[in-house]
């Protein structure tokens, strides 16, 4: 049994030193993504969305993951104090409307 209640990784099973990082069970959802300087709608896309702490780190990350070696990993300890400000924006919420 892992130390940490939310994670999902199966230590010990194999030999791989990955093996020892900590993950979450992921997340799976849909999102738009395209380059930030482009005019077209970009591309629908699968995401998971997990949590992870590397065995030789000590803070975990919100991992966001689209596959291909390319994700974002924000510091769990960010997250509440990112998402309440987006949620506090009152513009967005127009937006959200409309």
């Amino acid at each position: 049994m892992c130390e940490y209640g939310w994670c999902a990784t199966a230590h010990a099973a194999t030999n791989h030193s990955a093996d020892e990082d900590h993950r979450s069970p992921g997340v799976a959802i849909r999102a738009r993504v395209r380059s930030v300087d482009s005019a077209d709608a970009g591309d629908d896309v699968d995401l998971e969305v997990g949590i992870l702490r590397r065995a030789d780190e000590d803070q975990s990350w919100l991992v966001i993951d689209a596959g291909r070696g390319v994700g974002v990993e924000i510091a769990l300890d960010d997250v509440p104090r990112v998402v309440r400000d987006l949620v506090r924006d009152t513009t967005l919420h127009s937006v959200a409307h409309a």
